[in-house]
């Protein structure tokens, strides 16, 4: 039996220094992450989601030969404060 792997994901640690200040805030920045020769099958429609915080958005971010489908059609991919380069074939398109 094949099982689908789970969606690439980049998302920033949360840390909550009091619950009445109201949104998270962030203490991590995360940069110059490489994703090189994945394929696969997403188990949601998207398929790379980079979620990164406002106040430290991540950067570098490169992704080289991604190919991830969801359910033999193409995935899509969502990018919160994250900035990076695509190269060679990458899919779903890149939004970074």
């Amino acid at each position: 039996m094949v099982y689908p792997m789970s969606f690439l994901v980049l998302a920033i640690v949360f840390i909550f220094v009091n619950p009445s200040l109201g949104s998270p805030v962030s203490g991590v920045k995360i940069s110059d992450v490489i994703y090189q020769d994945i394929h696969g099958t997403s188990a949601t429609e998207i398929a790379v989601k980079f979620d990164c915080s406002s106040k430290y958005p991540c950067s570098g971010i490169r992704l080289q030969d991604v190919k991830l489908t969801y359910r033999n059609q193409e995935a899509e991919a969502s990018c919160v404060n994250a900035g990076g380069t695509a190269s060679g074939l990458v899919l779903p398109m890149s939004c970074l």
